[in-house]
């Protein structure tokens, strides 16, 4: 029984005209060959599983094929067969990364200055051979300055900084680019039909994007599902794989948006549970922040990741909704975990992101801020004001921070409001103001509970007043309400107290209190610390 063939070597090209996606570099060496113009030094140079060692092989076949079609080796002669079976001697491929040292290439040297056994030429390939020592490259470089004419050297790397610039300039360079997802996908389905297995659209598009780029490392996965089902759909390459779907991506997206902390964690929770591996949910992550970030840019999303026309309308629709303020800071903080992972939890750490994400006030970074203030742009933009009242249940720590719709409003206001909010209320607020500047708090500090209602009033005596008592708490002591609340412009607001928002303040109180009441801020000490968002308001209001 023969031994079993990895898919990337059974499906190898064995002709440039196979090769697919670097039609830049194949056109140009088969006209080489065609022409009998080829170069004695090659380097091909770019990410692994692209292409680079195929094309060297195909390349040393073709210079000694003994009947070249068109510049790709026929296959079929003794030259061809010898050197596809390893048996030719003139053919010699070299892993410099486990013999980089001077004493090879010196031996390489010497063995250099005799002729082809039997082929025509000689041909030497060297892979990675960045990984040669200084001392080694050196003497290869002695060796590709002055070459005999029966010698060819085709040298690969990765990591072409790493090669010396007389290295360089002395070889042919082919840059191998990443091969796109489409042009990936369609390969798969082809092997996958030759296999006798079922690949879907979206899991040939899923293994493009995880394969990024490199044909080997694709043909290895599909390889590796071939082996789990012959039916392979995207739940089958995402179960596999130990990664998440784009649909939880997109849930967790959402919920980041909409800063639902105890959603996030418990989806990140399940996705633990059915195995997924932190590590690599965080690096989906970052990838999915950054396509978001690309489309938010103006970049369309089938250039900005490998995936299908329905998802890329989810990625256009997203964008649109979260803005690339947003995308960026989460991105941000989703690659400072990614770059945490390694040293810690990776569970906690991942937690760690989301929960910094989803609650405002645990991130003060100026990132953090500019994605808020760029919310309420958008917010304003759109015209839409509408928000939900507070209730009667609310707790100082719940409360919403969203001001009520004006139909909403009127419905919250309390029935026990002695007088109309009217213009006669209004003077008499305005005579309450001018009262309320000499005197001072007495008596004993107590809950008030009914200021939950007074800030719904507010909402109609004085709207942009809302948007600053939204929020805060309040007790009383004597005549006074005092207001506790670390904002610095409901503070401002609060001194200019013959201004409207003040008198639509007292308005409000009156109608519910049914009695005079002066409002006052907490003395600015006991404050622990200043909204970040409206420091940071402020000082731009400075500039």
């Amino acid at each position: 029984m023969a031994a079993y063939r990895a898919l990337y070597r059974k499906y190898r090209p064995l002709t440039f005209s196979d090769v697919v996606g670097q039609e830049h570099i194949t056109t140009t060496l088969r006209h080489q060959v065609e022409n009998g113009t080829f170069s004695h030094a090659y380097l091909f140079t770019g990410s692994r599983g692209t292409g680079k060692t195929t094309c060297a092989k195909i390349l040393a076949r073709a210079i000694n094929c003994l009947n070249p079609q068109n510049g790709d080796p026929c296959g079929v002669c003794e030259n061809c067969k010898g050197i596809l079976n390893d048996a030719m001697p003139d053919v010699l491929e070299i892993d410099a990364a486990s013999n980089n040292g001077v004493d090879y290439i010196r031996e390489l040297r010497e063995r250099i200055a005799f002729a082809p056994a039997e082929a025509k030429y000689r041909v030497y390939i060297i892979d990675e051979v960045h990984m040669l020592s200084a001392s080694a490259s050196n003497a290869l470089l002695k060796t590709l300055e002055e070459p005999p004419e029966h010698a060819v050297f085709i040298l690969a790397t990765t990591e072409v900084n790493a090669l010396l610039p007389t290295i360089l300039s002395r070889c042919q360079r082919y840059d191998f680019h990443r091969i796109e997802p489409e042009v990936i996908a369609k390969r798969l389905k082809y092997v996958a039909e030759n296999e006798k297995a079922q690949l879907s659209d979206d899991a040939a598009m899923t293994i493009a994007g995880i394969a990024d780029g490199g044909m080997r490392d694709a043909l290895s996965l599909l390889d590796l599902l071939i082996a789990a089902s012959d039916q392979i759909d995207e739940e089958t390459v995402n179960r596999v794989c130990g990664r998440a779907s784009n649909e939880y991506l997109f849930t967790l997206a959402e919920e980041i948006l909409n800063h639902n902390t105890a959603e996030a964690l418990e989806t990140v929770a399940n996705l633990h549970t059915e195995s997924v591996d932190m590590g690599r949910l965080c690096g989906e992550l970052c990838e999915f922040w950054r396509t978001v970030t690309l489309v938010c840019s103006g970049i369309a999303p089938q250039k900005a990741t490998a995936t299908t026309a329905a998802r890329a309308e989810k990625y256009k629709k997203f964008s649109e909704k979260c803005g690339v303020e947003t995308a960026v800071h989460c991105l941000t903080v989703f690659n400072e975990s990614y770059s945490a992972q390694s040293s810690g939890n990776r569970r906690s750490a991942l937690e760690m992101a989301i929960i910094k994400l989803t609650n405002r006030n645990l991130d003060t970074s100026e990132d953090a801020l500019l994605a808020r203030i760029a919310a309420i742009e958008r917010r304003l933009a759109s015209g839409d004001f509408t928000v939900k009242a507070p209730k009667e249940s609310d707790t100082a720590a719940a409360k919403t921070s969203e001001a009520p719709t004006a139909a909403e409003a009127t419905e919250t206001l309390p029935q026990t409001a002695k007088e109309p909010l009217s213009d006669e209320l209004l003077k008499k607020a305005e005579i309450a103001a001018d009262q309320s500047k000499a005197q001072a708090p007495q008596g004993e500090e107590r809950p008030m509970p009914e200021w939950n209602d007074i800030v719904a009033a507010v909402f109609k005596t004085a709207p942009l007043m809302y948007g600053l008592v939204n929020g805060s708490t309040a007790t009383t002591r004597g005549n006074f309400i005092i207001i506790h609340s670390p904002s610095g412009q409901l503070r401002s607001q609060m001194a200019k107290r013959d201004g409207m928002n003040y008198k639509g303040l007292l308005a409000a109180i009156t109608a519910v209190m049914g009695r005079e009441m002066i409002p006052i801020m907490e003395p600015e000490e006991t404050v622990s610390k200043d909204d970040p968002l409206q420091g940071f308001v402020e000082r731009l209001e400075q500039l």
